[in-house]
């Protein structure tokens, strides 16, 4: 066929497969999915045609004793998710993006980066709305000359970074 599926019918996730709310998802070049699983506080990539997701960037997780973060290894890393509500895969880079919308940023992560491993690329100065500041960011897109554009929900604007 030409790549294109037929009918309608669960790609990715379900009752036993660990989404828990899917809110972003993005595409890449081979058709893998990228989802932001905002309440598991998590980014899982499943590739095309595969019944199992793996995810690829975690948040905090909850217990009795409080907030444990977690990285490769269980050791943590530089950053960690919380509530990420949309992903874009930079086709050209091979770049992830996240919002992680508590922590009020924007995360990159780079094909190789070791888990928990990214780069804080708008935002991450705490919620405020100076203009390096974000407040509960919700989307993200790209413009042709590598722009970030950030939907910041609490202070009621769009933010553009200069390209990436």
């Amino acid at each position: 066929k030409d790549g294109k599926d037929e009918g309608e019918h669960t790609v990715a996730g379900g009752y036993d497969r660990g989404i828990v709310r899917p809110q972003g998802l993005s595409v890449d070049r081979e058709g893998s999915l990228y989802i932001a699983d905002g309440i598991g506080m998590r980014i899982v990539k499943w590739p095309k045609n595969s019944k199992q997701g793996k995810v690829i960037a975690r948040g905090e997780e909850y217990n009795v004793f409080g907030v444990i973060t977690v990285g490769k290894e269980k050791t943590g890393g530089n950053v960690w998710l919380k509530e990420p509500t949309d992903v874009l895969v930079h086709t050209p880079s091979g770049a992830i993006l996240v919002v992680d919308q508590a922590n009020h940023r924007v995360i990159r992560f780079q094909e190789g980066d070791a888990f928990g491993h990214g780069e804080i690329v708008a935002g991450g100065h705490g919620k405020g709305n100076d203009a390096t500041q974000l407040a509960r960011p919700y989307n993200v897109a790209l413009d042709s000359h590598g722009n970030l554009f950030v939907s910041d929900w609490d202070n009621h604007r769009i933010q553009m970074f200069a390209r990436l």
